[in-house]
């Protein structure tokens, strides 16, 4: 409830901030603030839908029910996207006045309606027993960086160039196809539009296939073709043929945007024991948003700028994705892990109540 009340409020908050004309250097400023509280928020809720699908999950289907949190926040896009395309319909004066504010206040109808269906959530079979048996962490920030230290890393690296990469589909190649590419400004966010309903759907896909093959073959997968996806998809933007465009932003939102991180929805809460999961997957990957999503459009235009080449940029994401990728080769696989098990995946042993037998990861 915390976290979807930071995130509402500090994204309506954009809506009604003064302009630099009012108040000078304090307009940016408050902006900043604004969006880094939603992010924060955005970020804990992303990994507190992710941990309590997956524990919510019968085994054999948490692939597939953690995925719907990337469908959830691909048609968060799609809806951002309309409302953009919808205020661009005004005329220009009316749109820099009043019009843009619109789609960030409008967020309270989402943030009303999330309310009202959270209060009528119960935690999760998980963490209620865990709790009755008195086995949930009293601090488990501190206890995340005693024992899960090695998960968290692995979830930080696994996560660094799926965010970099995502940042830059969803940011950055937007402005690159309206500034470089001169895509006319009203069919950019159509194309984002586009990219991210087909990416919803990829999600649940690839968060199915993971129940089928694995969590770490199918990453690994994802990983080892957005190693070489980045340079094809500049040089589909650079051609400025619309269905070409259309076609590489769809693959760029499948794969980078949506579909990657929904494997990783069941994938990171399963790495962690059950103590301090929670914390666990949201340090995690939050340490990774920082370092990579939260730089990647500012590196990009700056790498643009400076080298007047998408080239440099290609190489930066392909760069990033390395890290992901050599990371995830010493994940353990955890599909189906016991959930109820105190221990880490990366602890050495997966031990399931089905069988007394352990695994050697």
């Amino acid at each position: 409830m915390a976290t979807l009340t930071l995130m509402g409020v500090a994204t309506m908050a954009i809506g009604v901030l003064p302009t630099y004309e009012s108040v000078g250097v304090w307009a940016p400023i408050l902006l900043v603030l604004s969006r880094f509280l939603q992010g924060f928020g955005a970020g804990a809720e992303q990994s507190g839908g992710a941990t309590l699908l997956t524990e919510t999950a019968a085994r054999g289907k948490r692939g597939r029910l953690a995925a719907l949190v990337m469908t959830g926040a691909a048609a968060g896009t799609a809806l951002g996207a309309g409302a953009w395309a919808l205020v661009q319909l005004l005329p220009d004066d009316q749109l820099l006045s009043w019009g843009w504010r619109v789609v960030f206040l409008s967020s309270a109808f989402v943030t009303i309606a999330a309310y009202i269906l959270r209060r009528r959530l119960k935690e999760t079979p998980v963490f209620a027993e865990i709790k009755a048996e008195r086995a949930a962490a009293a601090a488990p920030v501190r206890e995340v960086f005693r024992n899960g230290k090695k998960a968290v890393a692995l979830v930080t690296l696994m996560t660094v160039g799926l965010s970099v990469q995502s940042y830059t589909y969803q940011v950055f190649m937007a402005s690159y196809l309206k500034g470089t590419v001169k895509i006319d400004a009203q069919t950019v966010p159509e194309i984002l539009l586009v990219g991210a309903i087909f990416g919803g759907i990829g999600a649940v896909v690839l968060g199915y296939l993971s129940d089928l093959f694995g969590r770490r073959s199918v990453f690994l997968a994802i990983a080892g073709l957005l190693l070489v996806l980045p340079v094809p998809t500049f040089v589909a933007l650079s051609t400025g043929n619309l269905g070409i465009i259309y076609l590489a932003m769809i693959i760029g939102f499948v794969f980078a945007c949506q579909g990657g991180v929904a494997v990783t929805m069941s994938y990171f809460p399963e790495l962690f024991g059950s103590r301090y999961r929670y914390a666990g997957v949201t340090l995690g990957r939050e340490f990774a948003a920082v370092l990579g999503g939260g730089f990647a459009p500012l590196v990009a235009v700056a790498l643009m700028g400076k080298f007047d080449s998408w080239v440099p940029v290609a190489v930066y994401m392909t760069v990033a994705m390395a890290i992901t990728f050599g990371a995830a080769l010493f994940a353990p696989e955890t599909k189906d892990r016991d959930l109820l098990a105190p221990e880490n995946a990366t602890d050495g042993a997966l031990v399931t109540r089905a069988s007394t037998a352990t695994a050697t990861v």
